[in-house]
């Protein structure tokens, strides 16, 4: 590799395009999850105290299959490599333990009923979708090395992500009422598992699509031909016109102290926990903000309506420019972007909504911005692992990062509900028409204001004093 770019095959664009449809079925995911507990509250009529804890608890389970299947990847030899395969086997199983997801048994007892529950929200949370993320996520490293081509990879799957969720976003609740079997009421069995089962269909045949239009490579060194008998050329080669034995020979702890001796790997797995923990306290405070700040609700469509078009107009423009800059400088202007957008929201406060709007977008391109830039940096310091003499290992170092954004959405939620408890929030007080007390509004602020903010620029101080890993880059080319 030279520099920060590398060398390296030139993509196409249905190969990108093929990448960017993984994107699709990550917005199909996180829509699912929007609606799930709205679903098993209101249709399946379970105790959302019971739903919430299950879905809590589930959280462990889903943190140790991200590992477990980061060691399955590594460890795939196939003829169509490591992580490509994977994203075909799984195209059926996703789309049938989503619908499964939605389908609780109406004639069970309650305790059969959170039984199912619990194993589908498993099934597909923690072993399809995560089979699927992770291999998606892996197989960015093996198309390519290239600095460009990688940002233009992330551009286009996070992309698609956005447009995908904002979407179905507009068409899920309309799909209900189409399907629904009660006049005038979406939250019914039937509904819910006809737009899932839709849903579903769609996903599996977007798995296979990816699956056919990318190709996996990787660098080999051998003779070019017969001619050439004596002289060796490094020679890129897609994984199936090589051996599948040669994909991979190391055991897990190997690996693992591979990743744990890459600092660079280390402070991404740091800014993993961090970032996602300031995007967390952002989202789960978003509706108390709209709410006892700017004394409006329904604002909560505007800031999702805002934000996402201002993430996609990002991406567009990332996909076209694929800006020569190094990542990790690009990665912290797209925080400081962050932070400038959540100061304007708190500056604009309810009595400014141009400078909230403007300020919602700025976020929403920092946002975008930030998930294109932190994926393509996880795929370099995997590749520099490579080059400093270990081996790329795609799949647990993927699944690594996977678990720490777990570990950052769970934690900064808890703890935000913890502060809001001891602030003294109480959600009885509005059916009497007493305001929240001054120290809940504090509560809010800091989640949704004051926290975010604090976080990203902690990471921007440990990029800039500590992640020298283009520099460093250069010298090993």
């Amino acid at each position: 590799m030279t520099g920060t770019e590398g060398q390296g095959i030139k993509l196409s664009r249905y190969e990108k395009l093929g990448y960017g449809m993984g994107g699709i079925i990550l917005g199909i995911t996180m829509s699912l999850s929007n609606y799930l507990t709205v679903y098993l509250t209101n249709a399946a009529l379970l105790d959302i105290a019971v739903v919430s804890t299950i879905l809590a608890v589930s959280r462990i389970f889903d943190g140790i299959s991200d590992i477990l299947v980061g060691n399955l990847i590594d460890n795939t030899r196939t003829i169509h490599g490591k992580a490509r395969v994977w994203i075909r086997r799984v195209s059926l199983p996703f789309a049938v333990s989503a619908v499964l997801m939605f389908y609780v048994p109406k004639a069970w007892p309650d305790g059969m009923k959170y039984v199912y529950v619990f194993f589908a929200y498993n099934l597909f949370t923690s072993v399809f979708a995560t089979l699927f993320i992770i291999s998606h996520n892996a197989l960015l490293s093996l198309m390519t090395s290239d600095g460009r081509e990688l940002r233009q990879l992330s551009s286009m799957a996070v992309f698609l992500q956005r447009a995908a969720l904002m979407c179905s976003s507009a068409v899920f609740v309309k799909l209900l009422l189409v399907f629904t079997d009660v006049p005038q009421n979406p939250m019914t069995q039937k509904a819910f598992t006809c737009v899932v089962t839709v849903i579903g269909v769609l996903a599996a045949v977007i798995c296979l699509a990816e699956f056919y239009l990318t190709r996996e490579r990787a660098e080999t060194t051998e003779p070019a031909s017969s001619q050439d008998a004596g002289t060796e050329k490094t020679k890129t080669r897609s994984v199936s016109e090589r051996p599948a034995q040669n994909c991979g020979k190391t055991g897990f702890r190997t690996r693992l102290k591979q990743l744990l001796s890459n600092k660079y790997w280390v402070i991404m797995l740091i800014t993993s926990v961090v970032v996602y923990s300031a995007g967390s306290c952002f989202d789960g405070a978003m509706s108390y903000y709209t709410l006892y700040i700017l004394e409006d609700f329904e604002a909560m469509t505007l800031f999702h309506l805002v934000t996402g078009a201002g993430a996609i107009a990002a991406t567009i423009v990332l996909i076209a420019a694929s800006p020569r800059a190094g990542t990790a400088k690009l990665f912290i202007i797209s925080l400081i972007i962050r932070c400038a957008g959540i100061a304007g929201i708190y500056l604009a406060g309810k009595g400014n909504r141009a400078l909230l709007i403007i300020s919602l977008a700025i976020v929403g391109i920092g946002n975008a911005s930030a998930s294109v830039f932190m994926q393509a940096l996880i795929t370099e310091t995997l590749v520099y692992t490579k080059k400093t003499g270990g081996e790329l290992i795609p799949g647990l170092g993927n699944a690594g990062m996977n678990a720490a954004r777990k570990f950052g959405l769970g934690l900064s939620m808890a703890v935000f509900g913890f502060i809001m408890a001891a602030a003294g929030f109480d959600a009885g007080l509005d059916a009497q028409g007493i305001p929240q007390p001054d120290s809940v509004i504090r509560a809010i602020n800091t989640g949704f204001i004051w926290a975010p903010i604090v976080f990203y620029i902690i990471i921007i101080i440990v990029f800039l004093l500590f992640f020298d890993m283009e520099k460093r880059r250069k010298d090993i080319a």
